[in-house]
């Protein structure tokens, strides 16, 4: 293990602050399941921790963090084909002590049918982004939801600039009549 003196430490608290929801947001819109992605986003840290004397400034240091994000999920996707998930089943007791399920609808002002009509959208949103090809739908989240260059992708997931546009072209192709479908129903 390598060791770091007390401003690297600081400097290190500092990068979690600032990356950690970002790395979380990317992990839950591809995978859908938030302790998953918190668990994931928590790799990619110990992962940075461990790589971080490897790190040369050449490229933006988001760009560099994404990389290695990129890697777990490709890492992730490939542990969750090799064994089948199963998902347990949620019984509703109509308890309201511990384990209880329920769920809030933040009022942020919007009429309540409004707020459910947006959730429903996301989740569809979500749906449709999670049916894209492995490599599309990595291109597409880093791009839309990360903010990050044709360049910056192309250096994350360590492929031509070529394959990222291309990428997200197919991915923008697949998902524009999906979120037609789905702006029709809402409507």
């Amino acid at each position: 293990m390598v060791e770091y003196g007390k401003g690297a430490e600081w400097a290190f608290e500092l990068l979690v602050k600032k990356y950690q929801k970002p790395l979380i947001n990317f992990f839950y819109r591809a995978l859908r399941e938030r302790s998953q992605a918190e668990d994931l986003a928590q790799e990619v840290f110990v992962g940075l921790f461990r790589a971080g004397r490897r790190y040369k400034p050449r490229a933006k240091f988001s760009t560099f963090l994404f990389r290695i994000a990129s890697n777990v999920l490709a890492s992730e996707i490939r542990k969750r084909v090799r064994r089948p998930q199963t998902v347990p089943l949620v019984v509703d007791t109509g308890d309201e002590g511990e384990g209880a399920e329920t769920r809030q609808i933040e009022d942020a002002g919007a009429p309540v049918t409004e707020q459910v009509e947006a959730d429903m959208l996301g989740e569809a949103i979500r749906d449709a982004v999670a049916e894209l090809p492995q490599g599309q739908r990595t291109a597409f989240l880093l791009r839309m939801y990360q903010g990050l260059s044709y360049e910056e992708i192309a250096q994350a997931m360590r492929c031509p600039i070529g394959t990222v546009k291309s990428r997200m072209s197919r991915a923008e192709r697949a998902l524009r009549p999906k979120l037609k479908t789905i702006k029709n129903e809402l409507s």
